[in-house]
């Protein structure tokens, strides 16, 4: 019984891990920014791109943008605080699942599938990426307060192609992790 509970606790949350570690890899990394809008042609960019990393991070405030603008990217660093205390909460857990448990080695190929499932759903989810982009936005934000003219500039210093950008990293990284976990599953002894 104890090995079913926690069986389907590890399938819940491995994909929530596995994402949520994929996102915390690119959100917080400026070198990712820039790469991903060298196309962008916009004054100061790199002092934006830098500001908001920094931001996000929680280093400083806004320096560049609207009141509006600055409140959408308060809204978005308070979900990613949540999240990331989520994604803590959930690794400290499963940690604590694996050294319990006698077949961590179950758990590990379990985690592995789920992780690339939920990743896999994901990916299909997100195929029509202006319905994913919308419905993501309408989870976590107040409606319209996501919604800028495209002369903004957040808009014009992220287009959408840099979150479908973002998004395919994310899921990369995730589908490595869930290869990973399986790989390890294959290799851990207990």
């Amino acid at each position: 019984m104890h090995r079913t509970i926690l069986s389907w606790f590890i399938i819940i949350t491995m994909p929530l891990l596995t994402l949520l570690a994929g996102t915390f890899l690119f959100a917080y990394d400026a070198r990712f920014y820039t790469q991903q809008l060298s196309a962008v042609s916009l004054a100061d960019k790199g002092l934006l791109i830098e500001n908001t990393v920094h931001f996000l991070q929680g280093e400083e405030q806004l320096l560049f943008f609207s009141p509006r603008e600055r409140e959408h990217l308060a809204d978005v660093r308070g979900l990613l605080d949540s999240l990331f205390a989520l994604f803590i909460i959930l690794l400290v857990v499963d940690i604590a699942f694996f050294l319990i448990v006698r077949d961590s080695r179950h758990l590990l190929w379990i985690g592995g599938i789920a992780g690339l499932l939920g990743t896999g759903i994901i990916a299909l989810l997100a195929a029509p990426f202006s319905w994913f982009f919308t419905a993501f936005h309408g989870l976590f934000f107040a409606p319209g307060s996501w919604v800028f003219p495209a002369d903004s500039a957040l808009v014009q210093l992220f287009p959408s192609w840099f979150f479908q950008a973002a998004l395919a990293h994310i899921l990369a990284a995730s589908a490595f992790m869930g290869i990973m976990l399986l790989l390890f599953s294959r290799w851990f002894r207990r």
